[in-house]
C-alpha cells in the first residue's frame, strides 16, 4: 500500500510541475509590464552616466526578480531577449515611451517602501 501512495504523490507532484510549466508558455499581462520595464531601464542604463546606470541596473534586477518569483523555472533572461527580437527597433521604443513613466514611478514607490522599512529598522521599531 505505501508505495502505491507513494508512487500516487510523486505522480501528482510531477502533474503539478507540468501544468505550471504549461501555463507559463504565454506571458502575462503583469509578465509583459514587467518587461517593458526592464527595457526601460535597459535603455536608460545604457544612455546615462555611472549614477544612472547603477540605478537601471537595480531597477532591471527588481523587475526580473519579480518575474522569477511568480515563475522560477521559468528562463527569463531568455524570454525577455525574445521578446524584445520579436518587437523589433521601434517598438521598442515605442513601449518604453509608453511605460517609461509607469515604471519609473513603481520603481520609485518601492525605493522609497525600502528606505522608510530601512529607517525603522535603524531607529529600531
Amino acid at each position: 500500500m505505501k508505495p502505491l501512495i507513494a508512487a500516487a504523490c510523486a505522480a501528482a507532484v510531477l502533474s503539478a510541475g507540468a501544468a505550471q510549466a504549461q501555463s507559463r508558455d504565454a506571458n502575462s499581462a503583469q509578465d509583459i509590464a514587467d518587461m517593458q520595464c526592464m527595457a526601460t531601464f535597459a535603455l536608460i542604463g545604457a544612455s546615462g552616466d555611472s549614477d544612472v546606470q547603477v540605478m537601471a541596473g537595480m531597477a532591471l534586477l527588481y523587475h526580473l526578480g519579480r518575474l522569477e518569483g511568480r515563475a522560477p523555472r521559468v528562463n527569463w533572461l531568455q524570454r525577455f531577449e525574445t521578446w524584445m527580437r520579436n518587437l523589433g527597433d521601434d517598438k521598442i521604443m515605442a513601449e518604453v515611451a509608453a511605460h517609461e513613466q509607469r515604471c519609473l514611478d513603481d520603481f520609485g514607490r518601492k525605493s522609497d517602501e525600502l528606505g522608510r522599512s530601512g529607517e525603522r529598522m535603524s531607529n529600531g521599531a
